[in-house]
Parts: C-alpha cells; sequence; structure tokens
C-alpha cells in the first residue's frame, strides 16, 4: 500500500471514529499539527476521552489483527494525566472489514 493511500484510509478512520462520537452526543476537539493524540471528545456529563484513531490492521497469511501500541511518548504523557486528572490516551480503531460495527 502507498504512503499516500495509507495516509488516506488512517485520515478517514479518524473521521468516522469522530462521526462516531457525534452520533453519541459528543463534541469533538481536532488535534492541529503534531500533537500525541488525534482529537478530544466531551459530552455533556463532562466524560473526556483523549484518543488516538488507528486503522485496523490484519496479516495477510492468516487474517488475525494486528493490534498497535502507544508511542512511548504517548505512554509517559499517560503517567502524568493518570496522575494530575485521572485520564489517559486511548486507542480507538476503525475497521473498514467490520461491517457490522460501522459508524
Amino acid at each position: 500500500m502507498s504512503n499516500n493511500l495509507k495516509h488516506a484510509r488512517g485520515h478517514q478512520s479518524k473521521l468516522r471514529l469522530m462521526e462516531k462520537y457525534v452520533g453519541k452526543g459528543y463534541w469533538i476537539f481536532e488535534e492541529r499539527g503534531q500533537g500525541p493524540i488525534d482529537f478530544i471528545v466531551l459530552n455533556n456529563e463532562g466524560h473526556i476521552k483523549l484518543l488516538e484513531s488507528k486503522t485496523r490492521s490484519r496479516r495477510s497469511l492468516d487474517g488475525t489483527k494486528i493490534n498497535a501500541i502507544l508511542t512511548k511518548n504517548q505512554r509517559q504523557l499517560n503517567v502524568k494525566l493518570k496522575e494530575k486528572y485521572n485520564l489517559e490516551i486511548e486507542l480507538e480503531y476503525f475497521d473498514f472489514e467490520d461491517t457490522e460495527n460501522r459508524v
């Protein structure tokens, strides 16, 4: 897969996940530039999530899911966020192949 296609699919995944949260009544605050997260969601009850969006990938050999991990910087930031605000960066996947759980 070319880098341009990979980037486009990643952006589409992020938009689909944002759409999911808007549908649940959340406000979306999108990262601009090169931050450690993709977007923040907030609802009327004050529930906040810091989200890093990922496109679900599978191994070509057997189709099993490949799970991403947070970067070293994100993990270090999570320690501080958890301690100060009881928040942490969460990975959220969009799966183009999972037609039952589409947004």
